[in-house]
């Protein structure tokens, strides 16, 4: 296989697998009827999304996927 194909192949890996997690995001912020997937944490220390059940207290900034308000962290 030459180096043209293999990076082709590459490429479009990361391409299916990035799509993937885009629909899984949207998916878990959407509105449905009640409020879940309504609020994310996101925590600064580690850059990382917090999602439903892990959801913490401090150092995290609350957003409020409805309206695009920001709750500022609270920190340890």
């Amino acid at each position: 296989m030459n180096t043209k194909n293999m990076c082709l192949i590459i490429i479009t890996s990361c391409v299916v697998v990035v799509s993937i997690y885009a629909v899984l995001f949207l998916n878990s912020v959407t509105h449905s009827g009640n409020e879940s997937g309504r609020y994310i944490q996101v925590d600064h220390r580690q850059n990382a999304v917090i999602f439903g059940s892990s959801m913490r207290t401090k150092n995290t900034a609350v957003i409020d996927t409805k309206t695009g308000a920001v709750k500022d962290a609270v920190q340890e």
